[in-house]
């Protein structure tokens, strides 16, 4: 398992040791282990979704650097707007978070429903067999 955390990221190897790469990671592990899921399961988890969620990403500093610093020219931009871009960069980091979590807290949601209505339909015909 030290390896696995260590290969996805959950882990990082300091001087003397390692350290856990973040908090939050740490104890939505922790609670998510308590639930039931076996920590194996959960870095699996983890490498597949560091995968699926780079290209987003990606694709959120592609849509900045597209709107905000390429008008200014494909160099960097003039020092006058520095400021500017700083302060743009400084919040578009939180508010890019905030869609990504609330897309996937819908898309969880969708997907809740989707298994509910599959187990209660498998109940149903189990019951009508019985």
């Amino acid at each position: 398992l030290l390896g696995a955390a260590l290969d996805v990221g959950f882990l990082e190897a300091r001087e003397g040791g390692v350290r856990v790469a973040s908090v939050n990671l740490l104890r939505a592990g922790r609670d998510l282990v308590q639930a039931g899921i076996p920590p194996r399961a959960l870095l699996e988890e983890l490498a597949r979704l560091r995968a699926e969620i780079d290209p987003i990403a990606a694709h959120l500093v592609e849509l900045v650097v597209k709107h905000v610093f390429d008008p200014h020219g494909k160099g960097l931009p003039p020092l006058d707007a520095i400021p500017k871009l700083t302060d743009t960069v400084v919040r578009v980091r939180p508010l890019a978070c905030a869609v990504v979590q609330t897309v996937l807290a819908r898309a969880l949601d969708r997907h809740v429903r989707l298994r509910i209505e599959q187990r209660k339909r498998t109940s149903a015909r189990k019951k009508s067999r019985g």
